[in-house]
């Protein structure tokens, strides 16, 4: 197909179940569904696809839930779907109070830069939004969770990244949380930076205002559910702030946290009770990167919840009768080598 396998443009409760998405000349899946002014779900559910060597003409995602024009995406669930061999990001969200869990991603980015395996760029309002027990790996030009330009409010849970560039990149915004992940081999665990400083994120950027003025946010049920947004703009919008990374497990990672900025600007950034280590020894069989981890390991994070990776990726159900092997040859000696650093891009626009 010349464009989009599957294309969802509003309704509401449309189920994508166990298909498999190839050869398309942009997404294999895109979609919009929900009310944001009230928060009303679209309960769309995009579950057990296989979606590999899509967006062949042009560069997008492999699924995008919503876009930077339109956000109209609230309330969606994104489950046990496998995708890979992608030139860009793997999944594109923006909106609020999507889930998006189970996935298996591996294998993005291999024609593009400043990308993630999860990516978005929703602003000052595209909060609540849940990536839990996710299974990416295999893409050294990705980040793995990249929340990029001001996004603010995700919760990042129970996540397992291998062999990416930064495990979580978080560009500028607020109350993001990285809790309970593992992430294994990547240059950096987490990146944070203060952009919004040098790039002004602040009462004069039209796009955060726009955005802002465009949803109710100091009345309920906006209020109610994200009240650190009432004041945001009385609250030093530019500087990072209500960043939460605790009790995640970092092996072999050639550096725990990037900070990018001064010192003085991270303040507002809690990086505590991870831990670093180089054993690989909790791991059920990481040689075949089964990253389950072995019912007696002593995980070193404390307080470090278990991660139900079994349940991760394609699922057998009535209509998915078999779950197709990965190429493992390919996993072991395909080309993902990085070659863009996130980071160029902001060492730029400081420029």
């Amino acid at each position: 197909m010349g464009d989009c396998g599957v294309f969802i443009t509003g309704g509401h409760d449309h189920t994508v179940v166990s298909c498999d998405i190839y050869e398309t000349g942009q997404e294999g899946i895109s979609f919009i569904g929900g009310e944001r002014k009230t928060l009303t779900s679209g309960n769309h559910k995009i579950i057990n696809n296989h979606i590999r060597n899509v967006a062949l003409f042009f560069p997008v995602a492999a699924i995008t839930a919503g876009d930077k024009t339109k956000s109209e995406t609230v309330g969606n669930l994104v489950a046990h779907n496998r995708i890979h061999d992608v030139p860009n990001s793997g999944i594109v969200f923006s909106g609020n109070e999507n889930v998006f869990e189970y996935n298996e991603i591996y294998r993005v980015g291999l024609g593009s830069g400043d990308l993630g395996c999860f990516y978005t760029t929703g602003g000052w309002t595209a909060r609540g939004n849940i990536v839990r027990y996710n299974f990416v790996h295999h893409s050294m030009n990705a980040n793995a969770f990249y929340v990029d330009d001001g996004d603010c409010g995700d919760t990042f849970f129970g996540n397992v990244d291998y062999k990416t560039a930064s495990g979580g990149f978080i560009g500028g915004g607020h109350d993001q949380t990285f809790k309970n992940n593992i992430f294994i081999e990547c240059t950096h665990a987490m990146h944070v930076d203060s952009r919004g400083i040098s790039r002004h994120y602040n009462a004069q950027d039209k796009r955060l205002t726009d955005d802002l003025n465009s949803v109710p946010y100091q009345s309920p049920p906006w209020s109610e559910k994200y009240p650190s947004l009432v004041h945001i703009l009385e609250n030093k919008p530019d500087v990072p702030s209500g960043i939460v990374i605790e009790k995640n497990l970092i092996i072999s990672c050639e550096a725990a946290l990037r900070k990018s900025g001064n010192e003085t600007d991270f303040a507002g950034v809690s990086f505590k009770d991870n831990a670093e280590t180089k054993d690989m020894s909790v791991f059920v069989d990481p040689e075949n990167f089964n990253f389950a981890i072995k019912p007696d390991a002593q995980v070193p994070a404390p307080g470090f919840e278990p991660i139900p990776f079994e349940k991760i990726g394609l699922v057998e159900d009535e209509y998915r009768t078999k779950v197709p092997e990965r190429d493992m040859q390919l996993l072991r000696t395909g080309k993902t080598e990085r070659h863009f650093d996130s980071q160029t891009d902001i060492d730029a626009s400081n420029r």
